[in-house]
């Protein structure tokens, strides 16, 4: 239920245009002399889609050993689980877990039914949760409820619309609300706008160590009988961002404002707002003293949440607080900003989180931040650079779909007959026939081998790895390193018995491991160990030194990536379409070229590699290529990608040059074959330099020098398309040529004179996630049969 309520409120100016409004409820109820205390009904609407199978576990584990010590005799908990559309379901519904009968019936539910499957869907568990709601009031009578959401993806099952129109139905049965952005790859824009129409707080947490404090401080709120029902309050219809925001415990809370007005709980007695103009009677900044400066930390905070730098310059410049100022010079991207609003959150609550590193208001966000791009060149050029992908303080997180060896996999028909086999001996079948069943299981299982395994040498492990080959994605912002390691693979009882006087051991081969240091625009390694060539050290030295560390006893230095900007200032504002075209133009003659030189060096001097057929015979090495192991692809065994259950949405840019998508064969380049198209004509006068140079002596060496510069030239390229790329993706702006998003075609004037139409399309595509161990079986609770749980 809402009443009016009268208020009071301050204006405090931050610049001509934007003031800091600090509205003051004036209440009329009478307090009670001792507060009462009333139940708290938590409700809990937790993600189990297949992305959340890393931290399920320990969510499951936490819930229960904090509830009997952070709930009251007379609170209750309910628990919503939901992943995709249709798959969602009540857990548990007002469960006491202050006796030992209500915590076994929680366990036994969290135990059985939090599991990770299937994709993300929002809507119904929402309302779903509602209806728990409604039945709690009727059967448990006056009580506060504590709303509790937490996803880790992006709803892939409906609309923004209607998943925001089951929240505001939520709005007037919740006291307090929580929503959890678990990890980057959570929809930061609708779990923002969720917690703010419920007048709730949006928490992020990078992991479960992040998420564990956040969920006890919730799960302790206490409520009081003066403290329930909502009060309205007008609110000018001007207010940047359209929410005012407050402190709850903690915790900054913001609450949406509606045609002029907002709906806060009773017992908060203030709101902050930021709105572009005042009553006329504004203070200067400086009189509101240290709560002026603690709303201002604390918007800081909620528009970095919302990616708003156009608001957070002037509220920083008056602040003058040079660490903010100097950490916002590379904050693009969901990392950065995540990074900046957790700061500066700290220096809401924490006066000595302020000014850390002095007060200056003239100073501003440099344009040329060191970025993670800016390491990656300085590393990748030296070869005496090397990178400890072995080491323990190699934090990486791995992002390919898991990969099973495809001989120990077992078929759809082999996982239906040992269903079938379970199914039987439940039944209790006489003792024959039970040991026929197993018998059969037996023989299938039998039939699955373990997957080789890899072991590297001992000297890639001491000496490292060199990351001069660069993989930059022409599309995504990802950059990634590969790395060759020399190995050993013991075939162990494999082996066939008239190959084993050949072999005297394990095979010598070598792998190939793929690195991603940039996912999507998000550094995905906290912690690189390398060994440093004196130039590339004294470059890093001066350009990042409160990031190296030396490891004690080694020449390893280790680089703290965290933090690190992607992109800066100065790469954002040199975002030119007309550059990228260019860029574009010219990558596609240097594969013009690169494709005619290694035509002509596979047709003139092919490779002749002997390998394992010369040291062990023909035989022996057709065998072992069926086990995946060859003399020119290293150990790259046959293996199935576990299906993935879930996804998230990924910005990418495509560019498109009119003629230039493809390049033709060499072969009908020499015949000239039909009217070539620009691409080809690309690859004549490299054709023609191959004809004049085979008539001359060190063909093969030409040849070699050419291909090897061409594919120089093609690296170089890439990374300066990367970095245009990473600019408009990661730092959201489009091309200074353009004045919309909508605007995306020019005509580019190449150097020889042809005019090209060039389309600049940026759209958002799909990425599965990791898998799931276990799926959910629409006839029963659970399913994981043999082998469920896979191997990452």
């Amino acid at each position: 239920m809402t009443t009016a309520t009268k208020t009071t409120t301050t204006h405090y100016k931050i610049a001509n245009n934007l003031f800091l409004a600090h509205l003051v409820v004036d209440s009329h109820a009478k307090v009670a002399a001792k507060p009462v205390e009333v139940p708290t009904h938590h409700v809990f609407v937790i993600d189990c889609s297949g992305s959340m199978s890393g931290s399920l576990s320990q969510i499951r584990e936490h819930i229960k050993s904090k509830l009997p010590k952070l709930l009251g005799d007379q609170d209750t908990v309910s628990m919503v689980w939901f992943s995709g559309r249709g798959e969602y379901g009540v857990l548990m519904e007002g469960e006491p877990a202050n006796n030992a009968g209500g915590l076994a019936t929680i366990n036994k539910a969290l135990d059985r039914w939090l599991r990770p499957v299937g994709a993300t869907g929002f809507k119904e568990p929402l309302e779903e949760a509602s209806k728990v709601i409604t039945r709690l009031m009727s059967k448990k009578g006056p009580g506060a409820v504590s709303f509790f959401f937490l996803s880790d993806g992006c709803d892939n099952a409906w609309g923004r619309g209607e998943i925001l129109k089951a929240v505001s139905a939520l709005k007037s049965q919740v006291n307090a609300a929580a929503v959890v952005e678990y990890g980057y790859y959570a929809d930061r824009s609708l779990l923002t706008d969720m917690a703010t129409k419920m007048g709730g707080t949006h928490i992020f947490a990078d992991g479960f160590s992040s998420y564990a404090p956040a969920m006890e401080g919730v799960m302790s709120r206490k409520a009081t009988a003066s403290g329930i029902g909502r009060v309205e309050v007008g609110v000018r219809d001007d207010v940047i961002g359209g929410f005012v925001f407050g402190k709850d415990g903690k915790d900054l809370v913001s609450f949406e404002v509606e045609k002029g007005v907002v709906s806060l709980p009773k017992g908060l007695n203030e709101v902050w707002y930021l709105s572009p103009t005042s009553d006329g009677t504004s203070r200067p900044f400086s009189d509101g003293v240290d709560q002026a400066k603690e709303a201002a930390y604390s918007a800081l905070s909620l528009f970095a949440l919302r990616g708003k730098p156009e608001v957070i310059y002037p509220i920083l410049s008056v602040l003058g607080d040079v660490r903010l100022i100097d950490d916002f010079s590379g904050c693009f991207g969901k990392q950065k900003y995540t990074d900046f609003m957790a700061i500066s959150k700290e220096a809401a609550f924490d006066p000595k989180a302020r000014l850390v590193r002095g007060y200056d208001p003239k100073r501003v966000p440099a344009e040329d931040a060191f970025t993670v791009l800016d390491l990656l060149d300085i590393l990748s050029g030296d070869d005496r650079n090397r990178v400890m992908v072995q080491s323990p303080a190699f934090r990486y997180n791995r992002i390919g779909r898991a990969q099973e060896s495809a001989s120990s996999r077992l078929t759809t028909a082999e996982v239906e007959e040992i269903d079938k086999i379970n199914e039987d001996l439940a039944k209790k079948p006489s003792l024959a026939a039970a040991k026929k069943l197993q018998a059969r299981l037996a023989e299938i299982l039998d039939t699955k081998s373990e997957g080789l395994k890899f072991v590297p040498s001992e000297e890639g492990k001491e000496e490292g790895y060199s990351i001069s080959n660069l993989t930059y994605n022409e599309d995504r912002p990802n950059v990634s390193f590969l790395v060759k390691m020399e190995g050993t693979v013991d075939l162990g009882d494999r082996v066939p018995e008239q190959y084993k006087s050949i072999l005297g051991g394990p095979v010598f081969t070598f792998i190939h491991r793929n690195y991603t240091v940039i996912k999507d625009g998000m550094v995905n390694i906290e912690t690189l160990p390398v060994k440093l060539a004196a130039d590339s050290r004294a470059k890093l030295a001066k350009a990042i030194p409160d990031r190296l560390e030396d490891v004690p006893g080694s020449d390893v230095v280790l680089i703290n990536l965290k933090g690190l900007p992607v992109v800066n200032r100065k790469m954002i504002k040199g975002a030119s379409a007309n550059a990228l075209a260019s860029l574009y133009y010219d990558l596609t003659k240097a594969r013009a070229e690169q494709k005619v030189f290694k035509g002509y060096l596979d047709t003139h001097f092919p490779k002749k590699s002997q390998g394992y057929a010369a040291l062990y015979g023909d035989e022996f090495a057709t065998w072992l290529k069926e086990q995946g192991i060859t003399d020119y692809g290293g150990f790259s065994p046959k293996t199935v990608a576990a299906a993935a259950t879930d996804f998230y949405m990924a910005k990418e840019l495509g560019v498109a040059l009119k003629g230039l998508s493809t390049l033709p064969k060499v072969a009908d380049v020499q015949a000239k074959k039909g009217k070539l198209t620009t691409a080809g004509s690309m690859m004549v006068t490299a054709v023609e330099t191959c004809e004049k140079a085979s008539k001359e002596e060190g063909f093969e060496a030409f040849l070699r020098q050419k291909a090897g510069e061409s594919v120089t030239r093609t690296r170089s390229l890439l990374r300066q398309i990367a970095r245009v790329k990473f600019a408009v993706i990661v730092g959201q702006v489009w091309f200074s040529e353009f004045k919309s998003i909508e605007e995306n075609t020019l005509n580019f004037s190449a150097p020889d004179g042809l005019v090209i139409p060039v389309t600049f399309k940026m759209e958002e595509v799909r990425v599965d996630l990791l898998p799931n161990p276990v799926s959910r079986n629409p006839k029963g609770p659970l399913y994981a049969g043999a082998f469920g749980h896979l191997t990452v």
